[in-house]
């Protein structure tokens, strides 16, 4: 069964997602202004943790069911990783010159430790997703604690840097929040209560990382400052189910739905875009973010109309692919 208020929340934050990639895009034009940094340092804070929170929620039952659905939720994973590596890989290639990389044949062997920025949010969560059902009969606790510890070790060891553990050691403290409380969370967001104290924190805290700048705060306080935006930024998207237009919350809903597509096809094209506005002299910044967005949006809305295709349904789905390579035989 679907949860409007996480669907809302996955819609608002990969059109954020989006636009925090096209910020560290306009961040590296020498003109760009401070506060495009700031954003992207503030975005980079709390958006994933958002995913990694709901997407433990979520998967609550197939790690404590039985070992073929956590075969199935992991194949599916790798899969969609793989995949998508290969292809993002492979545009980023063949288009460098529109996409504005530079890539050599060889780099494809990389994803084995060191994703492509822009699909390592899915190898971090099949390693969460794994590690979780490994320590799903630990005391929960002691679970988070170790990811906390993970977490302050590497970032001032550097110990897995140029790995996918140096992102998995960041993020993993989320997705073990998300499952060992996955019902007090649930709670908490349903709570029609304490709305104005959860935007004020909301509001109060985004401002001081804005006004404080980047470093202000040392890294140990990191994962509690995400994880009280990542929370308030939820509990606001439940409490707007209850009170937006319909016609919006619908909107909200769909693109939660189709976040995935949006997510894995938002680049090259959005990120292409905005290359492209920049060389036929369209610099206003707040234009070459927002135009990226609204192309993989569209991008994503396509993919999801095209998946009544089969060949299209296996870009994402594992078991078509090998329903397709079974019917082919």
């Amino acid at each position: 069964m679907r949860c409007i208020g996480f669907d809302v929340a996955k819609g608002l934050a990969i059109c954020l997602v989006v636009v925090f990639h096209s910020l560290q895009g306009v961040a590296k034009i020498p003109s760009a202004s401070e506060t495009i940094s700031l954003t992207s340092y503030y975005f980079s804070l709390w958006l994933m943790p958002v995913f990694f929170i709901i997407s433990a929620v979520l998967s609550v039952n197939s790690i404590k069911g039985v070992n073929s659905s956590v075969y199935k939720k992991g194949s599916e994973l790798l899969y969609i990783y793989v995949l998508w590596s290969l292809i993002i890989y492979l545009v980023r290639l063949l288009f460098d010159s529109i996409t504005n990389t530079n890539m050599e044949i060889d780099e494809i062997l990389y994803i084995l430790w060191d994703p492509l920025p822009t699909i390592w949010f899915v190898y971090a969560l099949l390693l969460s997703y794994l590690f979780t059902w490994v320590l799903r009969n630990v005391n929960g606790t002691l679970v988070i604690f170790g990811a906390f510890l993970l977490s302050v070790f590497n970032y001032y060891t550097e110990f897995f840097s140029g790995t996918i553990m140096d992102r998995f050691c960041w993020i993993y403290i989320f997705y073990v929040i998300g499952y060992f409380y996955s019902d007090t969370i649930i709670d908490f967001f349903n709570r029609k209560g304490y709305l104005v104290l959860t935007f004020l924190t909301f509001l109060t805290l985004s401002i001081s990382l804005f006004y404080l700048g980047e470093g202000f705060f040392p890294f140990f306080l990191f994962p509690f400052i995400s994880l009280v935006l990542a929370f308030s930024f939820i509990r606001i998207c439940f409490f707007l189910t209850a009170f937006i237009h319909h016609k919006v919350l619908d909107l909200l809903t769909f693109l939660g739905v189709i976040s995935l597509y949006i997510y894995l096809t938002h680049f090259p094209l959005p990120a292409a875009s905005r290359v492209v506005l920049g060389k036929i002299g369209f610099t206003n910044e707040l234009l070459m973010v927002l135009a990226p967005m609204m192309v993989a949006v569209l991008i994503g809305f396509v993919c999801y109309k095209l998946v009544r295709f089969r060949i299209v349904k296996a870009m994402f789905s594992f078991k078509e692919a090998v329903a397709i390579f079974k019917s082919s035989r």
